[in-house]
């Protein structure tokens, strides 16, 4: 749409296409319905690994995600950052020991799903969690109500997608 925008200006004055053109920028960056962020400082900290969520009959499926291991990192998770982005990078939370966790969704701009695993890697339980509705400023709390040792939030249906089901998969560091 910008481009065309600035076609049409172009053609009558080089200046109104160039004022147009940073107008129009800086209305897309400030306006944009979902305020999201193609990174955050604490996401950009979280380093990358590959893991392995094995199925009980062999299978592997292997995962590119990002680490979330320290305080900053966890907290931050996926907030603020676009939905583009989040479908393509999943994020393993870490904690230095089990402890019943709980997650939220405020300023997350797409549905995620979470897989939570205990001390030995097992999955147990996979949960659906939504962004609160336009406006809305607060969301539901997601706990396993269990202790974890890993979640893994990944894009909405990727634990189906793949057939991860709880109790049938373990987590595995490459």
């Amino acid at each position: 749409m910008l481009i065309e925008f600035v076609k049409l200006f172009a053609q009558h004055s080089t200046k109104v296409a160039i004022l147009t053109a940073v107008l129009l920028m800086t209305q897309v960056g400030t306006s944009n319905a979902e305020d999201c962020k193609l990174s955050t400082r604490h996401w950009a900290s979280m380093h990358h690994a590959v893991i392995s969520l094995r199925h009980e009959n062999g299978e592997e499926t292997d995962l590119r995600v990002r680490i979330a291991d320290e305080p900053r990192e966890r907290a931050a998770g996926n907030q603020h950052i676009c939905p583009k982005i989040i479908d393509q990078n999943a994020i393993l939370f870490v904690y230095p020991s089990p402890q019943n966790r709980s997650f939220h969704m405020n300023n997350v701009h797409a549905e995620l799903d979470i897989g939570f695993f205990d001390s030995k890697g097992l999955l147990f339980l996979v949960t659906r969690m939504k962004p609160p509705l336009k406006g809305g400023s607060s969301s539901n709390f997601y706990s396993p109500g269990r202790d974890i040792k890993y979640a893994l939030e990944t894009k909405a249906g990727y634990f189906a997608d793949h057939r991860l089901q709880p109790g049938e998969v373990t987590l595995k560091f490459r």
